[in-house]
């Protein structure tokens, strides 16, 4: 008994040790940070590079959709996509996984012993959408229009299956504490209390998983597979999101007009109150992305437990809105086209879907108390004051919240469509906040409008035509 004791605790140890250099206890925000710089300073291929090591991590959902975002803005789009493809494939297999169960709950429980951290890294809702917006930008990037067609149907698909996943992970979590519902109900009012203002500030989103910047993608592609119906359909589902970017109101008067549904132009007639515009020369719109969405931070609360009070780490968002700073058209000499609006806030986006994961989290951590005080009483059952010891060093170094999410994603994201004066072909993109601004030739598209993928991060501006 002592040597078995002995081993157990020399075991416990060896795992603590070695976990410490591991992301079980190293926070995923500090290690985005690097990737994060690098593509800032324009360092892309370094950025890519040091993600390629990660491709067989538990995690390699997160690494392969950071390596696609950053090849995508470094106009890598053959390894953007080939990254997507990664993430998509392995979101896929965890899918068929939790069908199964057996090795979602293997993970689970290795995870009831340390953090969420254990538990291998599952795209929230929100990110799975863009990541299929995405690999559609890189099809039209490379100029086959058909395969960013599937890409926007998969992320359509993607919005329509998030509401039931996230019902049937409530439920699962439901039958996993029905012996603890006392517990849980006791500490729910204190992580409501902590995380109400979080909460509040995005309290006018329906949910995480509803992203106009994705319905307007796949308007403007539906447009060049020459399917206005499809496009107009998904510029109202946008529309219902965000109603007040001038751009989707006029894409729908536009369309509701060319399709001949009279009564929604006179809906929207007396509803939109837009300038005319002239149609002289080439029609340019601009996908524009700024910022980075920011990273969660890690809170204690205490937790009550039939042993006493217990601190336990939570993933928070302390950043829960920022302004927006268009950027802002013009010709080379300085006469102003107009400027981009809002139509996605995906920082909003990632704190709402924080905010309906804290149910399930809070489950998860009234499991995880009674789990390690069980493996406390059982070390000093077997070992004494020194395992009690070994067992509650290890109970509190554990214990950290799961901080991680896509974090190359921008925070806001603009749409400008716009007819050219006759002649243009060269416009200036400035943004004043950042002090950026860029010169662009409009170089010949495949067949209609020009369209312009422009990034600004920070002190840098990225401008890739897709088409």
């Amino acid at each position: 008994m002592r040597v078995a004791g002995f081993g157990w605790l020399m075991s416990m140890l060896a795992l603590l040790a070695g976990c410490a250099t591991t992301s079980l206890f190293t926070p995923y925000p500090f290690q985005a940070a690097e990737i994060k710089t690098k593509l800032s300073e324009g360092k892309f291929d370094k950025a890519i590079e040091s993600l390629d090591k990660f491709r067989r991590s538990k995690d390699k959902t997160l690494y392969m959709l950071e390596q696609g975002r950053v090849a995508q803005v470094a106009g890598r789009y053959p390894k953007s996509m080939e990254a997507f493809d990664i993430a998509i494939a392995e979101e896929a297999r965890a899918d068929e996984r939790a069908r199964i169960s057996l090795s979602k709950m293997a993970a689970s429980g290795s995870s009831l012993l340390s953090n969420d951290n254990a538990i291998p890294y599952r795209a929230a809702a929100y990110e799975r959408i863009l990541m299929h917006n995405y690999q559609a930008l890189n099809y039209l990037a490379l100029g086959k229009l058909e395969g960013a067609g599937v890409e926007v149907r998969r992320a359509a698909l993607e919005q329509r299956d998030a509401l039931e996943r996230h019902h049937k992970e409530l439920a699962r979590l439901d039958e996993q504490a029905r012996d603890q519902q006392w517990l849980v109900a006791r500490n729910q009012n204190q992580v409501a209390s902590r995380f109400r203002q979080m909460r509040e500030a995005v309290a006018g989103l329906k949910n995480s998983f509803q992203s106009a910047y994705t319905f307007y993608v796949s308007g403007v592609i539906y447009e060049l597979l020459g399917e206005p119906n499809d496009a107009y359909i998904d510029y109202k589902k946008a529309y219902e999101i965000y109603p007040d970017n001038p751009y989707l109101q006029a894409d729908l008067l536009r369309l509701s007009a060319q399709l001949g549904f009279e009564d929604d132009y006179a809906r929207f007639s007396q509803a939109f109150s837009l300038p005319r515009e002239t149609q002289e020369g080439r029609e340019l719109i601009l996908l524009y992305e700024e910022g980075f969405v920011p990273p969660k931070q890690q809170v204690f609360i205490d937790f009550y437990t039939p042993h006493g009070i217990q601190a336990v780490a939570f993933p928070f968002y302390s950043d829960v809105s920022s302004p927006a700073r268009p950027l802002v058209l013009s010709t080379s000499e300085d006469e102003p086209l107009g400027s981009t609006a809002l139509i996605t806030d995906v920082q909003a986006l990632a704190v709402k879907d924080l905010a309906e994961k804290l149910p399930a989290i809070t489950v998860r951590q009234v499991l995880r108390l009674i789990a390690k005080y069980q493996l406390q009483k059982q070390a000093e059952d077997n070992l004494g004051g020194l395992g009690a010891a070994a067992a509650m060093i290890y109970n509190v170094v554990s214990e950290s919240a799961d901080l991680r999410s896509w974090l190359t994603l921008p925070s806001k994201v603009h749409v400008l469509r716009v007819h050219l004066p006759a002649g243009v072909e060269q416009v200036k993109l400035s943004v004043p906040g950042y002090h950026l601004a860029r010169l662009v030739t409009l170089e010949e598209t495949r067949g209609g409008p020009a369209i312009l993928h422009v990034v600004a991060m920070e002190g840098r501006m990225v401008v890739r035509q897709l088409w």
